[in-house]
């Protein structure tokens, strides 16, 4: 145990590790931390693709160039999003100015290795580039969604792009169960041929009873030496206090009930032991105010931690998210 412990603690220092500084020919970088086991180093903040597909095309090449001016080097999409737009977005207005200096990933939620590989062709035509730097097996809605996806070759498929150089690296992502990404890590132990998984986190999971990305999860994935990469920061804004319905969240200082600011929220998220952030921007306002939390990032203390998942656990505004809304796929 002793030596098991020591290896964790090790393991969770590598993957917060921030190196700050750096610069490319597009200017300064923020923040990095290490993608585990492939000398890539991330931003700490990463586009979600979602949001890119979701708003007007003007609106998109905003976020698009906000987030190069910031920083941010990491773009997330998925095959999925707005039947193929957002991977259409990327391939119009970054790829072909800027791939050599993103770091680009796509998903998929193909249950087959056939459909696996019809839906990567596309997403590449789509991005206008022939790879992808991460490429996730996406969304593992149960123990039987994995179970049989590897039964029907989609873990192999990925493997077999990633061997043809199509793929440089792999990953998995999970929504809704702790469980089922637990049931993915024990069950693959021998052959975990992926560098990370993506779940939510946020101050809502983390005082979730039985069913917590944050402290259920995230020590597992480090503990096999994978990386953790953040979603749902907002649970889609439901944690400024909005409807679900409403997706474009002010940049100001909305209040989360609880007199959580998004700074605060954001702090928390960070402080965790993951590589980066997925977050949903669809104003160049909203990319500059979440480029500047990262930008100043100082790590909170298990006490500090701890009195924000208390503030939010303390609100009966959250009963209702404590089943699985507050990590909605939105």
């Amino acid at each position: 145990h002793s030596v098991l412990g020591a290896s964790l603690l090790s393991n969770l220092s590598q993957a917060a590790k921030i190196e700050t500084g750096g610069s490319d020919k597009l200017g300064a970088i923020l923040p990095t931390r290490p993608l585990a086991g492939t000398g890539e180093r991330l931003t700490l903040l990463s586009v979600g693709g979602y949001h890119v597909g979701l708003v007007n095309e003007r609106a998109s090449i905003s976020v698009i160039e906000t987030a190069l001016e910031e920083g941010i080097r990491f773009f997330d999409t998925a095959h999925s999003y707005q039947n193929g737009l957002s991977e259409e977005r990327y391939g119009k207005f970054l790829c072909p100015k800027y791939r050599e200096q993103v770091f680009l990933m796509t998903k998929s939620t193909a249950k087959t290795a056939a459909s696996f590989q019809e839906e990567f062709e596309l997403s590449l035509k789509r991005l206008e580039t022939d790879y992808v730097d991460l490429l996730y097996i996406h969304s593992l809605g149960s123990i039987e969604d994995v179970d049989n996806r590897k039964k029907n070759g989609v873990f192999d498929k990925a493997q077999e792009l990633q061997a043809k150089g199509q793929v440089r690296y792999l990953g998995v992502s999970c929504h809704t169960h702790a469980t089922v990404a637990r049931y993915f890590l024990e069950n693959l132990r021998g052959n975990l041929f992926v560098s990370c998984f993506q779940t939510p986190v946020n101050s809502v999971d983390a005082g979730s009873p039985g069913n917590s990305f944050t402290t259920q999860v995230i020590p597992q994935v480090i503990g096999n030496g994978l990386s953790h990469i953040a979603m749902k920061s907002l649970a889609g804004g439901a944690l400024t206090g909005q409807k679900l319905a409403s997706r474009n969240v002010k940049v100001e200082r909305y209040p989360i009930p609880g007199d959580i600011s998004l700074e605060e929220n954001f702090q928390f998220i960070l402080s965790q032991s993951i590589t980066a952030l997925v977050s949903g921007m669809e104003t160049a306002d909203q990319v500059r105010f979440n480029a500047g939390v990262a930008r100043s990032f100082a790590n909170l203390s298990e006490a500090d931690k701890a009195q924000i998942i208390g503030k939010v656990a303390a609100q009966e505004y959250y009963q209702d998210y404590r089943t699985e809304i507050y990590k909605t796929p939105i």
